[in-house]
């Protein structure tokens, strides 16, 4: 009974913005399946927050909320004359044209194979993400508990109430109707689809075929940093989607497009912070993509939507008298602004760019053993021509090479950098720089891996020498000038952080649009293709904390999830022996217990709550009594709270101190 009310509430919505994008009449299809997305997206937020105001974001005023919206959008769609769709059958005939090239054919396959892999993976394992079981879902129950999308009373972290809830929003209607969390995965699963889409459509709107356009998007869905985004309860993949959604809206040429990019870019504000911070790539593209004649209108969607978007932000400037709710000074995330910090930040960015995602260890040896199928490729067709043979010999030797290239290239470039911080008299920040490129694959810390680095020159190599004119400066700018405004932009705004290789996944999007070019040369565009499918299969073999339990080369170093209890699966990140055995007993808490909790600080508090249906939480501010019906009381280390008289400590949970209250008391 959940699953079918989650299914006809995700039904109601995506039917409501069907009939709305339908009276806007586009005439691409593409931009019709985009539009619906960000329109049900959209709705989605505007009824929530519309309950929220009156304390009523239940399960039962949502499905109304959803079928009155239904019926307001079918009420229009009649009062424009019923438009219909645009028409499918040309541009999938196109599309299935396109997927007849066995490059484009092979990377749509392994993304296919991916794609069910990566729904299964968001199924069938729990959360396990630390910022996830930190606050995303946390918050989710939290406004499930008070019937709103609002401020928490006494909430212990300002990452409760200052983050933008737009993904949460999307990710809390499967929990609020199905009442668990084992749907709260698969909004940004779907955002995995759909961003592949609106890439493959900037790079028709920049001047690329239907074959290199759709490479291009068959090789962002296959980059590491995404697919492995998708399967979680995160945010990064979805703000990412709308900002390339607002790209593709804001190339199209009609009222309608332009309307939705505004619609994007409210949603990427009102996603995660960081949406703001890839605006000025946005807007670059659009300035040097678009005509003059149509700067202005897209200039005036894009700004249209930051103030739609900002309305967060006002909420948290009222509440607490700064704009992020005071997330920036609590998380020390205020960097110093020199000119040589910001270069330094810039300069680590981009070397952890060169990064090989998945290639753990022995594993990069998939790679030769690989390009040998080149070889068997090149001795099949040794009769149809030497320079045939030559071009596929070569893409096997690009390919047997990839880890080794980019891992070379990473040491140059940081024997370089160093140099010229020695030259300057600052040889104390070498040590900052990792030697070689980074291997592990994890949602937060991973990036584009080897794909991105040799597509991304032989790209720029192909534009350089096949493209001339204005149109080889727009290629330029999706494919190098906007990702790179977008690392210093981030450099000049945050601290250093390691793990923030989730906030680039706009560069990957937007480069994505000009790497199809590679078909141009067919020996690299098979060596591309490769690289990525090998790539997105490794990545996904050694998942941190979700691994497919696959061995190749390189033994198991973590065990695998399938099967395993919800306990475990919440500490595969941390798997110490007094972390798992405290899972265990707090999963084993009663079900429907009410929880008073102490905490001063960032805390795991997911565990806690359970699985659905949650328990409730009651947080508890300095010299707060603590509530008459709470069964158990839950104290962060290093909070000052001393045992309740009378209270039992449960022995085993060490990274909380729970106490249960005496029966009768």
């Amino acid at each position: 009974m959940p699953e079918l009310l989650l299914l006809a509430g995700a039904s109601g919505l995506v039917l409501s913005a069907a009939l709305l994008v339908a009276t806007l009449r586009l005439a691409s299809p593409v931009s019709f399946v985009l539009g619906v997305f960000v329109v049900a997206w959209s709705l989605l937020v505007a009824e929530t927050m519309l309950l929220s105001l009156v304390r009523s974001w239940t399960r039962g005023w949502m499905l109304a909320a959803i079928g009155i919206g239904l019926g307001a959008a079918f009420w229009l769609w009649r009062r424009a004359s019923s438009p219909r769709p645009p028409a499918f059958g040309p541009s999938l005939r196109r599309a299935g044209a396109a997927l007849g090239d066995p490059v484009v054919a092979l990377v749509g396959v392994a993304n296919l194979l991916a794609g069910a892999y990566i729904v299964v993976v968001a199924l069938a394992i729990p959360p396990l993400d630390v910022d996830a079981l930190g606050y995303h879902l946390p918050r989710i129950v939290l406004w499930m508990q008070q019937h709103a999308v609002a401020s928490i009373p006494s909430a212990p972290s300002s990452n409760l109430d200052a983050n933008p809830p737009g993904a949460e929003i999307a990710q809390g209607l499967t929990m609020l109707l199905s009442q668990g969390d084992r749907y709260a995965a698969l909004f940004q699963v779907a955002c995995l689809p759909v961003g592949a889409l609106a890439v493959a459509g900037i790079a028709r709107r920049i001047g690329l075929d239907v074959g290199a356009a759709l490479l291009g998007g068959l090789l962002y869905a296959a980059f590491p940093i995404v697919a492995l985004q998708a399967p979680t309860a995160l945010n990064d993949l979805a703000v990412a989607t709308a900002l390339v959604l607002a790209c593709f809206f804001a190339l199209g040429g009609s009222r309608g497009e332009l309307a939705l990019c505004a619609t994007a870019v409210a949603l990427a504000l009102s996603t995660k912070i960081s949406g703001i911070l890839a605006l000025p790539s946005v807007a670059l593209l659009a300035l040097v993509a678009l005509p003059p004649g149509r700067r202005l209108g897209a200039a005036v969607a894009v700004a249209a939507g930051c103030l739609l978007g900002s309305w967060w932000y006002v909420y948290n400037l009222v509440r607490t008298g700064a704009w992020d709710g005071h997330l920036g000074s609590d998380y020390g995330q205020v960097p110093t602004r020199a000119p040589d910090e910001i270069l330094l930040r810039l300069e680590r960015y981009l070397l952890q760019t060169l990064d090989l995602a998945g290639v753990v260890g022995r594993d990069r040896y998939v790679f030769p053993v690989v390009a040998t199928a080149l070889g068997v490729g090149a001795a099949a067709v040794w009769r149809s021509g030497r320079r045939r043979v030559a071009g596929l010999v070569a893409a096997g030797a690009l390919v047997a090479l990839a880890p080794w290239l980019v891992d070379w290239a990473h040491v140059a470039a940081v024997r370089a950098v160093a140099r010229s911080w020695i030259a300057v008299g600052r040889p104390g920040v070498i040590g900052e720089f990792p030697m070689h490129a980074e291997a592990r694959p994890f949602p937060g810390e991973t990036w584009f891996g080897p794909t991105f680095a040799i597509g991304l020159l032989a790209a720029g190599v192909l534009v350089w020498r096949t493209v001339t004119g204005r149109r080889r400066l727009v290629l330029f700018t999706a494919l190098l000038l906007a990702p790179s405004l977008l690392y210093l932009v981030n450099s000049a705004a945050f601290v250093y952080d390691g793990a923030r290789g989730r906030f680039f996944v706009l560069a990957g999007g937007l480069a994505a649009t000009a790497l199809g070019i590679v078909l141009r040369v067919r020996p690299l565009a098979w060596a591309t293709a490769t690289i990525a499918v090998v790539t997105l299969g490794l990545s996904l073999v050694h998942y941190h904390g979700r691994p497919a339990g696959v061995r190749l080369f390189e033994p198991l170093s973590e065990p695998t999830l399938w099967g395993e209890p919800r306990w475990r699966a919440q500490t595969a990140l941390a798997p110490s022996p007094e972390s798992v055995r405290s899972a265990r007993l707090i999963e084993a808490l009663p079900k429907r217990a009410v929880l008073a909790v102490a905490a001063e600080r960032f805390a795991v508090l997911y565990p806690l709550m359970g699985a659905g249906p949650w328990r409730t939480v009651r947080f508890l501010g300095p010299g707060d009594s603590i509530p008459g019906d709470a069964t158990f009381l839950a104290v962060q280390d290093g909070t000052r709270r001393a045992q309740p008289a009378g209270w039992r400590r449960i022995p085993g949970i060490t990274t909380w101190r729970v106490y249960e209250r005496p029966n009768g008391t």
